[in-house]
């Protein structure tokens, strides 16, 4: 690739031997047809024909196996323009402007949120090379400026006929630069598989290991001690949660900067995140004291999403949480992480489901927490447990960080290869 000087009519970012201007042209100058499909649903059935909306293109591809379906008689009676054919384009509407998937099958039907693109071959455009375009920010801008807005996002098929696409005359160019886009969303696409594969292998771990299907060995490859049945209130945990009363800060109080007051959306993936943190000062800590945190408590949602767990790392020691939270502080005898996992796992996760109260509003009683089940390992085998956990989980964060290095990646080199 090289680059160009930025001007109106060309990218800044092209493939080499390319230098003809790119042109600009309404899509319906593109298509022989622009439509949507059925504004009426028919009764969906267990089995049968996939019925497709917008949600089932929300990530690019269209989801056939999770789509509603409907009958072979009520397929039949539809009109042709919710018949999708091989080969056409689609783009949501409604609702979430600017989905988009390519078809690549035929016997399905579409409902009204989805515009069906059809292109006009004599034009000679690529239709893996339109399906990016749409993809593009000032695309998606164009098309959003044109929303009718009055009672729900809508974009008309008068206003998606309108829309200008930016191309190079040069089908090559079309197919290089849907080519290296196609591989860099294959690249993405395969690291998601293998995060996916590692996340499956995990959970299967997780149930051979606390049901003792698999168990580790000492240095001289002898099994362990049987493993202690006994309940979270015998062992040597501390257990709180966060303050209740008059000293419980008010939603006018919380402060941009300050000590983190954790609650249960800064929960994910068995940590603590900073997304959307809340700040409480230093004064109203010191008053809250049963909330205090320590690096290796382990917090767990007691409302909400009930038995949401993570593990307190050393940046939110004293950190401080709120009231639908509790927190557990292990002694001896017992790993932190290896509780964590776990608490995690489907034995501990079943444990809190039967432990809730209440029916509207469920919670998790933090006197309840006493009465979980714990299959306790002796100290150096549950340190095995949890290193070989650690492991699995450093190289799922390692996809997921190459993950969004690559989409981050594929985006900015999306802005430079398109007007």
């Amino acid at each position: 690739m090289s680059n160009l000087s930025s001007t109106s009519k060309l990218p800044k970012l092209r493939f080499p031997n390319f230098d003809s201007e790119w042109i600009h042209k309404p899509l319906s100058n593109l298509c022989t047809e622009i439509t949507y499909g059925l504004t009426v649903r028919p009764e969906y059935i267990e089995r049968g024909i996939p019925l497709i909306s917008a949600r089932e293109i929300a990530k690019g591809q269209i989801d056939f196996d999770n789509a509603p379906k409907i009958s072979q008689k009520s397929y039949d009676a539809l009109s042709s323009k919710a018949k999708p054919k091989k080969g056409d384009l689609f783009l949501s509407k409604t609702g979430t402007i600017g989905f988009s998937a390519y078809v690549d099958r035929d016997n399905f039907a579409i409902t009204q949120n989805i515009s069906v693109i059809r292109l006009d071959k004599d034009q000679n455009i690529n239709p893996f090379y339109l399906l990016s375009y749409f993809r593009t920010r000032s695309f998606l801008k164009g098309a959003i400026r044109k929303v009718n807005q009055s009672t729900i996002m809508d974009l008309q098929l008068q206003d998606i006929k309108k829309l200008v696409i930016a191309l190079p005359e040069d089908k090559d160019e079309q197919q290089k630069i849907a080519d290296f886009l196609s591989n860099i969303d294959n690249y993405i696409q395969n690291l998601k598989s293998q995060k996916k594969e590692l996340e499956k292998y995990k959970k299967g771990m997780m149930e051979k290991i606390f049901s003792q299907e698999f168990r580790f060995k000492d240095a001289d490859g002898k099994t362990y001690d049987d493993w202690k049945n006994t309940r979270l209130g015998d062992l040597d945990i501390y257990v709180s949660d966060g303050n209740y009363g008059e000293k419980y800060p008010k939603a006018s109080e919380m402060i941009s900067e300050g000590i983190p007051f954790i609650r249960a959306n800064n929960i994910k993936n068995l940590s603590i995140t900073w997304d959307d943190m809340k700040y409480i000062s230093h004064d109203q800590h010191k008053l809250l004291k049963s909330g205090h945190l320590k690096a290796n408590d382990i917090i767990i949602a007691t409302r909400g999403d009930i038995g949401t767990l993570a593990l307190v790392d050393k940046e939110f020691n004293d950190a401080n949480i709120n009231a639908q939270i509790c927190l557990l502080r292990c002694g001896k005898g017992v790993s932190p992480k290896y509780l964590l996992y776990y608490l995690a796992s489907e034995k501990g996760q079943s444990q809190f489901r039967e432990l809730q109260t209440g029916t509207a509003l469920k919670q998790l009683p933090k006197g309840n927490l006493a009465k979980v089940k714990i299959l306790l390992p002796v100290l150096e085998e549950q340190i095995k447990i949890e290193s070989f956990f650690v492991s699995i989980g450093e190289l799922i964060s390692s996809r997921q960080t190459q993950i969004e290095q690559a989409e981050l990646w594929k985006k900015g080199l999306m802005q430079e290869m398109f007007i």
